[in-house]
């Protein structure tokens, strides 16, 4: 079972295809502030409060003949005040 085991140098300028490969991608992105001036009477006292939101999304699906297929759906939320 083991008679002409070796190793061997693939050249990186030949990638095999099939006509059924495909890569589908998506990307959903959503970002808002909310943000309130406070000025508050007979006082020097002003200032500014903010939220803000971040959401981004991948969908990703991908076929590849030589055995590499995928599904990525990495998702990211930030809240910064």
């Amino acid at each position: 079972m083991d008679t002409g085991v070796g190793t061997t140098i693939l050249p990186l300028n030949r990638i095999y295809f099939s006509e059924l490969d495909f890569n589908l991608s998506k990307t959903y992105t959503a970002y808002f502030d909310i943000a309130k001036e406070i000025n508050l009477a007979n006082t020097n006292f002003n200032s500014r409060a903010q939220l803000r939101f971040f959401y981004d999304k991948l969908d990703n699906k991908q076929f590849t003949g030589y055995g590499f297929a995928s599904d990525y759906q990495p998702k990211v939320f930030e809240v910064k005040s």
